[in-house]
């Protein structure tokens, strides 16, 4: 079978705002290229194609040369809209292609995405890489596919939603991402998300066992992949794709411990001309882990750390207390690695004065970098239930639902506030005359100087 596997077409203001998007950049999408490489070892032929790369009309040119018998589409929840429709289009041209959906929103809305779109013929549901692989195999033998696994489709009037496929445990039998079916040279991504290039993205764990209410992947067991496998890949990257910079793009890379210092020893023994960031959580880290890590070509780490202000992290179900995010950053000084932070405003209960409160700490914590973003709620989340209980819908639009765009004001603050918020924590944070004179301390390169300005404009423009 011939599969044309799609992140639908989008911009940088439409997945963030019209101010970051002068600092955005994007990676290579991993789920996509994770369903190619099982579908070729199964024997299909396959292109990706990336929306956040191509636009619209490239893409559907590139589906007119290609002639699928599958279209099968990746949907983030601001662009599930425009995806129906698209999709009434692609089907009303070619009404003999089979055409899934897949992603996380529809994996909440399930059926539903069938009830609005009869241009949609199947719904994928969490982890695809199989349920693909077994709906192109039974399409291409002509077999039944009422009751796959982890797969919903039409039955005459209703539909068949089948099991749910299980969790995927031993992420080393899943090949490698079918990176030469894009030029990962050509992704850059945001401008505090590299230090060399070319840069690329990996994933060594699935899953997080943690329950913030905002988020859409937690609450679930994470599975690993062991160090050797991820140490093959590391290497494939760099001799044969000449990556000199890795971004690990785990919910939280740190989460076993044991893992992950093993692997800083593979690492180390290896001598590659490399650097690399990660994900991480204020909790999951020790002086221990900073050093090997740093040792190991760590430039920076991220952490989603949501608040400065105790109630709220309680609120958020963070799972951390205010100490340990001082010591968290303190440890990523003291071995040189640079530490990113984002916050989140709006949360419910949260008053102006406490979100006042919340920017003068982030000054204090001092992290390289600070994102600031409002509380959104998104389907499958616990806030997605009490939202409507603890504030203002203001925009029920579903392409605003990007987490960078306000859409949610909570009860205890008024949306004037709120905006301010988050205007003011940008201005504060960045255009500090110390902050500024340490980020110029830093410049080492015109890439650099190029990056930095472009952060000036996105700052400037909020």
């Amino acid at each position: 079978m011939k599969v044309a596997l799609v992140l639908p077409p989008h911009s940088f203001e439409e997945r963030y705002n019209k101010a970051i998007a002068k600092a955005a950049g994007t990676f290579p999408p991993l789920g996509i290229l994770y369903i190619a490489a099982v579908l070729e070892k199964a024997g299909h032929k396959v292109i990706v194609l990336d929306g956040s790369m191509k636009d619209i009309f490239e893409i559907n040119d590139a589906i007119y040369r290609f002639e699928p018998d599958i279209i099968a589409m990746n949907v983030m929840t601001f662009l599930w809209d425009k995806v129906k429709t698209w999709c009434m289009d692609l089907k009303a041209k070619y009404p003999s292609v089979f055409i899934a959906v897949g992603g996380h929103h529809v994996t909440q809305i399930k059926e539903n995405a069938l009830r609005e779109s009869d241009a949609i013929d199947a719904v994928l549901l969490g982890e695809a890489e199989f349920a693909m692989e077994n709906l192109a195999n039974a399409l291409e033998q002509k077999k039944s596919l009422l009751g796959m696994t982890g797969v919903i489709v039409r039955d005459v009037s209703s539909f068949s939603i089948g099991p749910p496929a299980p969790r995927l445990e031993n992420l080393d039998d899943i090949p490698f991402p079918a990176r030469h079916l894009v030029n990962i040279h050509e992704y850059v991504p945001a401008l505090e998300q590299y230090k060399r290039l070319p840069v690329t993205n990996m994933i060594t764990t699935r899953g997080c066992p943690y329950k913030c209410i905002f988020c859409s992947s937690g609450n679930t067991k994470a599975y690993y992949r062991s160090p050797g496998n991820v140490l093959e890949e590391m290497k494939i990257l760099v001799n044969e794709y000449k990556v000199r910079d890795i971004t690990f793009w785990d919910d939280t890379f740190t989460l076993n411990k044991k893992r992950v210092l093993e692997l800083m020893e593979l690492i180390k023994k290896e001598k590659m001309d490399l650097v690399w960031c990660c994900n991480s959580r204020v909790n999951t880290i020790d002086r221990e882990l900073l050093e090997k890590m740093s040792a190991a070509g760590c430039w920076k780490m991220f952490f989603g750390v949501e608040s400065m202000n105790q109630k709220q992290l309680n609120t958020l179900k963070k799972g951390v207390l205010v100490p340990q995010i001082h010591a968290a950053i303190k440890g990523c000084k003291e071995f040189g690695i640079e530490s990113e932070c984002s916050f989140i405003f709006g949360t419910p209960g949260e008053t102006y004065q406490e979100g006042l409160d919340t920017i003068r700490e982030i000054k204090k914590l001092n992290p390289d970098y600070a994102k600031f973003f409002p509380m959104t709620p998104l389907p499958g989340t616990e806030f997605d239930s009490i939202a409507a209980a603890t504030g203002r819908i203001i925009d029920p639009e579903l392409s605003k639902r990007t987490e960078n765009q306000m859409v949610f004001v909570p009860n205890s603050m008024q949306q004037e506030e709120l905006q301010d918020l988050l205007k003011r924590a940008y201005k504060e944070f960045y255009f500090r005359p110390s902050y500024i004179a340490r980020r110029i301390f830093k410049l080492r390169s015109p890439m650099d100087i190029k990056k930095a300005w472009r952060g000036v404009r996105a700052v400037a423009s909020i």
